[in-house]
């Protein structure tokens, strides 16, 4: 998408007006349900994309991989870490292209 500007910004608008609005509603209900009015409290006081330099809570919590399971986590992981090998053998596509065409074309 990074070679063709205008893929790359229907990527980027696709994600911003459709998939987080998407993602927030279905987690945010899902939190709603769940947690109550502890959530709403959370969801007005911690902004959506920008970061705050102090904590929200003083409550201690740790992660846990239970937690990671149970939100079906592990196949964003997967495709991050793909994403990752992709983008660094990149470099190396040509070489391994070029060879499977000269042994394909070797009769």
């Amino acid at each position: 998408m990074a070679d063709n500007i205008y893929l790359l910004a229907a990527g980027f608008f696709m994600f911003c007006f459709h998939y987080i609005p998407y993602k927030k509603k279905v987690e945010g209900d899902r939190l709603k349900n769940r947690f109550g009015n502890q959530y709403e409290d959370y969801d007005e006081k911690v902004p959506e994309y920008l970061p705050r330099t102090k904590r929200y809570s003083d409550q201690k919590g740790s992660w846990q991989l239970k937690h990671f399971i149970e939100n079906s986590e592990e196949g964003i992981l997967v495709i991050v870490l793909a994403g990752i090998f992709l983008v660094l053998s990149r470099p190396y596509w040509t070489l391994i292209f070029r060879q499977c065409q000269m042994s394909t074309f070797k009769v």
